[in-house]
């Protein structure tokens, strides 16, 4: 079981390679190669999930990594997302052949798209967080590729965006990782809570938790870290924004989970302000996702809003610990989402690749005609709705259930029932813009001539509708599907048990109702109007969001333009300071009395070798009775001296030849350091 569980995690790592040099010529060798490695990873994930499921669970620990050395564990929660992950790789490995059928760069996105699953099945199986950290970081930056991938200019702006917050985030992660082993003395995640509760330095803890809040946050895609999920998945290729939405997220979540359970776990201050979040991250989603007219940024916002779901579990979770429901939510919305996304980025690819436009105007009527492609989006925008008989309807009924009781007994019971409400309300939204996706592809008439050509592949119909059939099996059949999936996991959020609860009873469909009804009426009243322009006599869907609402352009990249400025105003002020500071020293205290200098400039060799040349020239002139018009030879050459050099001690003297030579200095240190490491 170890080696399976090693094979797992770094078998994708050295496939990846494999499968590089061995298909970059042959595109039909590279997709094969590329589907195979990802359907052995799926078939290793089957056998622990499958071991899982008996109660067997395994834990590896690789010593002498940097010193911490590497641990992971597979059982409960984490081989239940272990299988999803290797799931959604194949289905969208599948799907790449179909995609990217002329080969363009596809050797170079095979390979990272394996390299990212290495650091995606190390994040979900990792035991302590300087492993979590360290997949983490391997995830985020191999993923990078993905969202340049098409080498555009929205492409290189939108990966330059996605590469600014996975940096920030995981440096950030990383201070609150080194915070929280100096107050703890650990890092392995089944020890945390212990030594929290033993841990005396509050502060610390604070920081350490803020820090680890905002890394894990924005890779999650909560507000208002979320900039940079509509503009990744709008310019990444459809088969990696499935997996940005549906797995990378889930990934954030994972570090949330342990920030509720382990670190944070009754802290009542830290769960409003984490519900707090939550809303504001469901109901902002929602908005974006309504008022928008590309059909992947529509649904790169909706991921936003569905993410503060999940988010909402984790708050409740803060503030009760013991609640079976919301760890319930969480997981089920967790794994709901992840399949949605897998069905609807999907067909949304499938619409591009047909028609070369996510432009919604553009895309009326196209799946008319299609029963199979209506099937399946029907499938995963009735999983993503909370419409009973879908899955995402368990998952939501549990959260707002444990929402509801939580409000019953809080001391802040205006606050929670606000929250309920919204809480209902962006199930609201949820359903207004899925309608919009569903009457725009189906309801209405398209100007397009109908097609004749077959619109996607055999294989690509066959893991798309397997795919969304999972989701009406987990809604329909919650006893012995999505319940057993949850009792599986509840270890990980330090539970022992899990009930479920009355599903189809007439309090749980109340909420499901009300949501129902404000998606209607948000639809008629908001999307009909804002959200469409008369055209002459048509109607037009546009892009209705609000320019204030654009975070990154409004708010981050001024104030980074701000902070460059300021910051190089005011190191230039430093440096200029600290230059006449030791010009003043060597000048007074510092000068050099143990030896005369020539008064000229220069250095001795100038000066003696300018007046050998001063006596030539003046004996040269007295004998052919000629006047000298040219400066000393003493004084040019001297001047040429301090040409050659004067840019050199500048340099030399300046704060910034010192903060050079001082990280040459740390970088020097830091090999010597991982050379005796290893």
């Amino acid at each position: 079981m170890e080696f399976l569980l090693l094979f797992t995690v770094f078998a994708p790592l050295v496939l990846a390679f494999a499968v590089y040099f061995l298909g970059r010529r042959h595109v039909r060798r590279l997709n094969v190669l590329t589907i195979a490695a990802c359907a052995l990873e799926l078939l290793a994930a089957a056998v622990i999930f499958a071991a899982a499921l008996r109660g067997e669970s395994c834990t590896v620990w690789i010593a002498n990594i940097c010193g911490f050395g590497l641990s992971f564990e597979a059982g409960g929660f984490r081989a239940l997302y272990l299988l999803v992950t290797a799931f959604a790789w194949f289905v969208s490995a599948v799907f790449t052949a179909d995609y990217m059928k002329k080969g363009e760069n596809r050797a170079r996105y095979a390979f990272f798209l394996l390299l990212t699953l290495c650091g995606t099945v190390g994040v979900f199986l990792s035991a302590d967080l300087y492993t979590t950290f360290l997949f983490f970081e391997m995830m985020s930056f191999a993923s990078y590729p993905w969202v340049a991938h098409e080498e555009t200019g929205d492409a290189r702006e939108a990966a330059q965006t996605y590469l600014a917050i996975a940096v920030i985030g995981g440096l950030t992660a990383l201070m609150g990782i080194w915070l929280l082993q100096n107050v703890t003395g650990t890092l392995v995640i089944r020890e945390l809570s212990a030594a929290v509760s033993a841990a005396s330095s509050d502060g610390k803890l604070l920081a350490a938790a803020i820090c680890l809040f905002i890394g894990f946050g924005a890779k999650a895609g909560l507000f208002p870290l979320h900039i940079w999920l509509p503009k990744a998945h709008a310019a990444a290729p459809a088969t990696a924004s499935s997996l940005l939405s549906g797995i990378l997220t889930k990934g954030g979540v994972f570090g949330l989970i342990i920030l509720s359970c382990e670190i944070m776990s009754g802290n009542e201050a830290w769960g409003v302000m984490t519900l707090c979040v939550a809303v504001l991250t469901m109901v902002i989603g929602g908005v974006l996702a309504l008022l928008d007219n590309n059909i992947k940024r529509t649904l790169a916002c909706s991921s936003v809003s569905q993410i503060g779901f999940i988010l909402t579990g984790c708050a409740i979770l803060t503030l009760e610990p013991a609640s079976g429901l919301a760890a319930g939510g969480v997981v089920l919305h967790m794994l709901n989402h992840s399949l949605c996304k897998l069905v609807l980025f999907t067909a949304a690819g499938i619409a591009y690749m047909n028609t070369h436009t996510l432009d919604l105007e553009k895309l009326r009527g196209w799946g008319r005609g299609k029963p199979l492609f209506f099937l399946c989006f029907l499938l995963g925008a009735w999983g993503i709705t909370g419409i009973p008989g879908g899955s995402g309807y368990i998952s939501k009924t549990l959260l707002h259930e444990a929402l509801a009781e939580y409000a019953a007994v809080s001391a802040l019971p205006g606050f929670f029932t606000a929250c309920e409400w919204l809480f209902l309300l962006s199930g609201g939204l949820t359903l207004a813009y899925m309608t919009k996706l569903f009457v725009v592809l189906f309801l209405e008439k398209s100007e397009r001539k109908t097609q004749k050509k077959l619109y996607m592949n055999r294989a690509t119909a066959v893991v798309l509708t397997v795919t969304a059939l999972l989701i009406p099996i987990l809604g329909l059949l919650p006893g012995f599907t999505a319940n057993r999936l949850a009792a599986l996991s509840m270890p990980f959020f330090n539970l022992q048990a899990f009930e479920g609860a009355a599903y189809f009873s007439w309090e749980s469909l109340q909420g499901s109702a009300i949501s129902i009804l404000a998606g209607l009426a948000v639809y008629f009243l908001i999307i009909r109007t804002l959200a469409m322009r008369k055209n002459g006599a048509q109607r037009v869907y546009v892009n209705a969001r609000p320019a204030w609402l654009d975070m990154e352009h409004c708010l981050y990249r001024p104030l980074l333009l701000f902070l460059t400025i300021a910051g190089g105003i005011l190191a230039r002020i430093a440096d200029s300071l600290l230059d006449a500071l030791l010009a003043l020293l060597r000048a007074t205290f510092y000068r050099d009395m143990t030896r005369k200098l020539p008064p000229e400039y220069g250095n001795r060799v100038t000066y003696a070798l300018g007046s050998a040349m001063d006596r030539v020239a003046d004996s040269y002139c007295a004998i052919t009775n000629r006047k000298r018009r040219k400066k000393p030879y003493i004084y040019r050459l001297s001047k040429s001296y301090e040409i050659l050099t004067g840019e050199n001690r500048i340099i030399t003297r300046s704060m910034g030849y010192a903060m050079m030579m001082t990280c040459i200095g740390i970088f020097v240190t830091l090999i010597y350091i991982f050379v005796k490491l290893f």
